[in-house]
């Protein structure tokens, strides 16, 4: 995902990119990353024009995150409603885990799970392993998105939409 996504101002109908900030906090955000906007008329599905990644709820999942180059400019990423192993190598740092829920074993010593990670610069890359809907495994749409906005109008971001299984959910 990159800088193709769409503005959420535009999403919200709300003039510009420079719009005034004290405009952008009286905006209703309830519906802006929903298939139901804040704006009419919207058809056919009104999906947002990001990017949507999907996954069947419980499944292994690998967000390859990458800042080739350019800006200096740091970002940092967040995956609402998941969380992985900061350090997801194992067998001195030559395998990632298979099943990012992985019990400890004497080859992977315990390090911190995360829910967004930051420092993202120019030739950084990081792999974030986690399973689909988050530990119970629940269907749904999860926002990702890059943080160092201080308004929630820019930058990158997008849905990571995990699809119901017949099974259903796991807690």
């Amino acid at each position: 995902f990159n800088y193709a996504t769409e503005p959420l101002w535009a999403r919200n109908g709300v003039g510009s990119a420079g719009a005034d900030f004290n405009e952008l906090n009286r905006i209703n955000y309830t519906n802006t990353l929903s298939s139901i906007t804040n704006i009419a008329p919207c058809l056919p599905s009104c999906e947002p024009e990001t990017p949507i990644f999907e996954a069947s709820a419980g499944a292994n999942v690998r967000f390859r995150i990458l800042h080739p180059g350019g800006h200096s400019r740091q970002h940092s990423f967040v995956l609402h409603g998941h969380n992985w192993d900061y350090q997801p190598w194992h067998k001195n740092s030559t395998e990632l885990l298979a099943d990012p829920e992985m019990a400890i074993d004497s080859s992977k010593p315990l390090t911190a799970r995360i829910g967004a990670v930051g420092g993202i610069g120019p030739g950084r890359h990081l792999n974030i392993l986690t399973t689909a809907g988050g530990k119970c495994a629940l269907p749904g749409d999860y926002l990702f998105r890059v943080q160092e906005q201080f308004q929630f109008q820019g930058g990158l971001w997008g849905i990571f939409r995990v699809n119901p299984t017949p099974e259903g959910a796991t807690c």
